[in-house]
């Protein structure tokens, strides 16, 4: 029988989900194959030098819960190079969410030359047929020709994205999870597969169908993980999924009340971080944030996106800023944190009034997060909002469908001065600066004097939070480009001093997380 490698590449050595349940399905259907999840900041030879070479397939998978991260699918691609040097009649296989949607661009691409064929969507049946048929010699073009959810360089048309019932899947295989080389403190929990929204942007809710999990079998898997690992830490999500609260309305409250309950009737002492929209959480009874906060879920992540009601409508979010300011009041109130929030500040339609509601939105929650005041509009192929964009004649072909940069023109144009502005200074650097503070939050719960790191990190934050708003009132309210631009080094300086006291905090919460054997 041949041998399948499946192979995972992240910043920071997370747990790649995809991967794990995806050994896991091969395992229970009697295919030889292993798993290899690599730290992204080793060289390429660093990876090679893992790998089984007896392997006949290679099938790698980017981390699943950003759009992309072009430093590791490039990575894949030199991976790809180095494998066909050696083994020539190696197949290699790209799959997970970025792929997906972007296939015909990395299939054209040079780069990814070693790259044979793609898999669109969930992957555990198509590779299997795929490995099938390399087993018994068949024709592999006439297999991808054939196949609507596999694409090679040659037959690209006519193909879709594959939905698998995310209940007829195994759960993933957390042998590396468990391996304490890595030290990982949470593990992630895919909860849905699809999402019951269709925001104009977002590929899930417009690509894969929504199918989720029972609150039984959720307890469950996390009762595993704290019973053969010393992992207490859950990040909720997807992958290719939606928000905690899926399918929404009573059933919604249902799902997350009966968890809840399983997890305090056990006494499991956990933390979560789970994603909640906010025409959800304006409408529950303040009782059930409450519970949430009870059972562990210490971290929201809400998908505001915006403080103005064009935008909202535009971006098809279907809730209003009312709902934005009630969400953030109650999830307070509850004691759970949501200082860290999804925004867009720009997209192509905006006017200098909508850049201006949006900055005072921010400047009166005062979010953790540098990436609110400067994100601008992701347009992925296929979506609502590319199609309205390039119907309106705004849309840029990008000379790389790697870049994160502009791939849209604007129709106001002090809105444009600012996305080139916000590209030139801010957009060549990492913008998410809530992740310590998220850290934290996550994990401080479970020591004794916990409560003094979360107070600590607030003080922090939130004079850090007063410094982006003052440098972004010169930019949003006063329209004043040329003294951002004066003052920008001294802005930076400040913004660095912040992030050293930042680690100071974390390596001092670190260091209590292992005396009392949390970590």
């Amino acid at each position: 029988m041949i041998k399948t490698t499946l192979m995972a590449i992240s910043a920071e050595g997370l747990e790649n989900v995809e991967v794990g349940r995806l050994q896991a399905y091969l395992s229970e259907n009697g295919y030889e194959s292993d798993s290899i999840q690599l730290n992204r900041n080793k060289d390429i030879d660093e990876y090679y030098s893992h790998l089984d070479l007896s392997s006949k397939v290679y099938a790698m998978y980017e981390y699943a819960e950003s759009s992309v991260y072009p430093e590791t699918i490039l990575c894949f691609a030199q991976l790809a190079n180095k494998i066909k040097a050696e083994i020539a009649d190696s197949i290699i296989v790209l799959g997970s969410k970025f792929p997906s949607i972007y296939y015909k661009e990395i299939l054209g691409d040079e780069r990814f030359s070693s790259i044979d064929y793609i898999i669109l969507g969930e992957s555990e049946y198509t590779l299997a047929a795929l490995i099938d048929c390399v087993e018994k010699n068949d024709d592999i073009s006439e297999f991808v020709a054939a196949h609507k959810n596999i694409a090679s360089k040659t037959s690209m048309d006519d193909k879709e994205i594959l939905n698998i019932n995310i209940n007829e899947l195994p759960l993933p295989d957390r042998s590396f999870l468990y391996n304490k080389n890595f030290g990982n403190y949470y593990a992630f929990i895919y909860d849905s597969h699809g999402c019951t929204m269709k925001c104009s942007f977002c590929t899930r809710g417009q690509f894969y169908k929504f199918t989720g999990r029972s609150a039984e079998s959720l307890f469950s898997e996390i009762k595993k993980i704290t019973t053969e690992s010393p992992i207490k830490c859950f990040w909720f999500t997807g992958g290719s999924g939606g928000s905690f609260e899926d399918p929404g309305g009573e059933l919604g409250v249902k799902k997350i009340r009966d968890l809840c309950n399983l997890i305090i009737e056990d006494n499991l002492k956990v933390s979560m971080r789970v994603y909640l929209r906010s025409n959800f959480v304006a409408k529950v009874d303040i009782d059930l944030l409450k519970l949430m906060k009870k059972a562990g879920i210490h971290v929201a992540l809400v998908g505001i996106e915006s403080g103005n009601e064009y935008d909202l409508n535009l971006l098809k979010k279907g809730t209003s800023v009312k709902n934005n300011r009630n969400t953030l009041k109650m999830l307070q109130e509850a004691g759970i944190y949501s200082d860290h929030f999804g925004f867009m500040m720009i997209n192509p339609y905006s006017t200098p009034e909508r850049l201006q509601d949006n900055f005072r939105f921010l400047d009166e929650y005062q979010p953790h997060d540098l990436d609110n005041y400067v994100h601008h509009l992701v347009v992925d192929p296929g979506t609502a909002i590319m199609k309205r964009i390039e119907k309106d004649g705004l849309l840029i072909p990008k000379d790389d469908f790697l870049k994160q940069g502009p791939s849209y023109r604007f129709m106001d144009p002090f809105a444009a001065e600012v996305s080139e502005f916000l590209h030139k200074y801010f957009l060549i650097h990492d913008t998410e600066t809530a992740g310590i503070s998220t850290f934290v939050f996550n994990l401080a719960p479970f020591l004794p004097h916990g409560e003094r790191f979360e107070g600590s990190t607030t003080l922090i934050m939130r004079k850090r939070a007063r410094v982006y708003s003052e440098f972004f009132r010169m930019l949003y309210l006063d329209m004043d480009i040329g003294s951002c631009e004066r003052q920008y080094d001294e802005f930076r300086s400040i913004l660095n001093s912040f992030d050293m006291e930042l680690a100071l905090l974390k390596n001092a919460l670190v260091k209590d997380l292992i005396k009392f054997k949390i970590m």
